[in-house]
């Protein structure tokens, strides 16, 4: 037999030597299968530990449940939220709209009052409480020459005549210090040396709900026009004052504490002169049938000088004058005067009657 002669396998033998092969190749991972069964450890579950997860499964599902109620009821709340926000959103947009129609109605309304103050020749300006400026309108501004910055910064009497500048603050001091105080005050705006305003300023407190004073607001006319008038006549009024006051004859003039009504019957005007008339004025002619001087019989009443004044003596003689509608012309009477000498007198008196009430009477005592 040749050993090394090929002859032909059978089939049999071939298939059986793959299968050989192929159990040869699968060993190692066989042995590797089997170190991890070996580390597998059978789990077995009990009955506590079935309840055990049951309640896990029932707590959990539950906590879902409940977080799942509270997201509903936070949104819920959360959507509410949005809707009242909306609304206030709404509301306030209107409250604004309306609030800037009101802003502007009283921009209109300041510009109109201020453009009526300005025609109408009317200056204004506010002082705070520690008597601060804070405000001054266009008409001051024309009549005084004063700017808002300057009047803020230096005050309204930086534009006052020096003259009249004291009296300004003094009187502006009172009526801030004082509460019942009331202002009215005559002075001199000096734009420039030759430019002169007169003017008449009067005042009132701002108050606010509590009654307390927050500012203080003043008007100011301008009355240069009739200073001139006034001048001329305050003038004619100190002539004639003089001219009473050197003149011969004697004159006297008398004047009420207040307006005595003239409603009543004549006994009792009578007794209301004879208490609350005094003396107000009366010239040394007069004063020398008494033996003193003007001074020391004025502010007396009838009944405190020395056998009356002038034709009153009693109330008789008061009765006869009211009765003539208080009117006597050409009176004779005799007095005694200070050195008890006799004096013939005729007496001229006039009652000053205005609005029913007696203001005052004047009269003339000529020897």
């Amino acid at each position: 037999m040749n050993f090394f002669s090929v002859k032909k396998r059978p089939a049999a033998l071939k298939y059986t030597g793959a299968a050989l092969m192929f159990s040869i190749l699968l060993l190692p991972r066989t042995g590797q299968a089997q170190r991890v069964d070996a580390l597998i450890v059978p789990l077995q579950l009990n009955i506590t530990s079935y309840l055990f997860i049951g309640i896990l499964l029932v707590v959990a599902v539950s906590i879902f449940l409940l977080f799942q109620r509270r997201y509903k009821n936070t949104k819920q709340e959360l959507d509410n939220l949005a809707e009242e926000l909306k609304v206030a959103r709404t509301r306030l947009s209107a409250s604004n709209e309306k609030l800037e129609a009101e802003i502007n109605s009283h921009q209109a309304t300041n510009t109109r009052y201020d453009g009526i103050l300005f025609e109408a020749g009317v200056g204004m300006f506010q002082l705070d409480r520690a008597g601060k400026c804070i405000y001054i309108n266009q008409a001051l501004q024309e009549m005084s020459g004063l700017y808002p910055k300057k009047a803020m910064k230096e005050g309204i009497h930086c534009a006052v005549h020096p003259d009249d500048r004291t009296g300004f603050l003094e009187a502006c001091r009172r009526f801030t210090e004082k509460d019942g105080s009331e202002f009215e005050h005559r002075f001199r705006f000096q734009r420039s040396r030759d430019r002169i305003s007169h003017v008449i300023c009067r005042g009132r407190r701002v108050r606010n709900t509590r009654q307390d004073v927050e500012s203080y607001i003043f008007w100011v006319s301008d009355i240069t026009p009739f200073h001139k008038t006034l001048a001329d006549h305050e003038a004619e009024t100190r002539r004639v004052k003089n001219y009473l006051l050197s003149s011969s004859e004697g004159f006297y003039r008398l004047v009420p504490k207040s307006p005595v009504s003239l409603n009543t019957n004549p006994d009792s005007i009578a007794e209301k002169i004879m208490k609350t008339l005094v003396l107000g004025d009366c010239n040394e002619a007069f004063a020398k049938l008494y033996g003193v001087e003007p001074d020391e019989l004025v502010g007396k009443t009838i009944g405190e000088m020395e056998d009356g004044c002038g034709l009153f003596r009693n109330l008789k003689t008061l009765e006869e004058f009211i009765r003539n509608d208080f009117k006597a012309v050409n009176i004779e009477s005799i007095r005694l005067d200070a050195n008890g000498t006799r004096v013939n007198l005729v007496h001229e008196v006039r009652g000053i009657i205005e609005d029913g009430n007696l203001v005052g009477i004047w009269g003339f005592s000529v020897i």
